[in-house]
């Protein structure tokens, strides 16, 4: 008894592949996963902000006739503005609900079934990793979609191989289906001799 209370009360340790939080329903009554990274939007935002904060000091210095410096920090505010447009613009949000992969950016979104994914790639990229999915048919974000994976489930490599890993068992459940096969068995090329 005394061991039960004690394994009771021990926190629990959760596996390395286990996420803490749980997978969020849907309106179907199914779960979904994110598996993209907030971390592009974040630093979107932070570079903005980084710009309000040097448009501000920039006018600061024009009142004091410092024209040279103002103008400089003006230049830099605008560099950090548009680094915060093109990471808003970029930025896409990949959630995966066992069925489907849902897929939303900044003023569009679509549902891609598993079976449209064509290759999954990793990609080293300078500041981040990003996994890029590539589709059979065209969608609203073009034949591929590009993202950042969360750290939280081991980066893009781990992402990558699970996506990997989806798109085999999409692969094989459609090789295995009796309606995909032809309907005249082919005989196998012989050459006489």
């Amino acid at each position: 008894m005394a061991a039960d209370r004690k394994a009771l009360q021990a926190p629990l340790r959760l596996k390395d592949d286990d996420d803490p939080r749980p997978p969020r329903p849907t309106a179907r009554g199914g779960t979904r996963k994110r598996i993209s990274s907030l971390a592009p939007l974040i630093l979107g935002g932070v570079a903005a902000m980084v710009a309000i904060g040097l448009a501000i000091a920039a006018g600061l210095l024009v009142s004091q006739e410092a024209f040279i410096p103002a103008v400089a920090l003006l230049m830099l505010a605008g560099v950090h503005a548009l680094l915060a447009v093109t990471a808003a613009s970029l930025w896409k949000q990949v959630t995966f609900d066992g069925r489907r992969y849902l897929i939303a950016g900044l003023l569009a979104h679509e549902a891609i079934e598993p079976g449209d994914v064509c290759l999954v790639v990793e990609a080293r990229g300078l500041f981040c990793n990003t996994v890029r999915l590539h589709f059979n048919r065209r969608t609203r974000f073009g034949h591929e979609v590009a993202f950042v994976a969360p750290a939280s489930q081991g980066g893009s490599a781990a992402v990558a191989a699970s996506l990997r890993a989806v798109r085999a068992s999409e692969e094989n459940s459609r090789r295995s289906d009796p309606r995909n096969r032809l309907a005249i068995p082919h005989k196998p090329a012989t050459i006489d001799s």
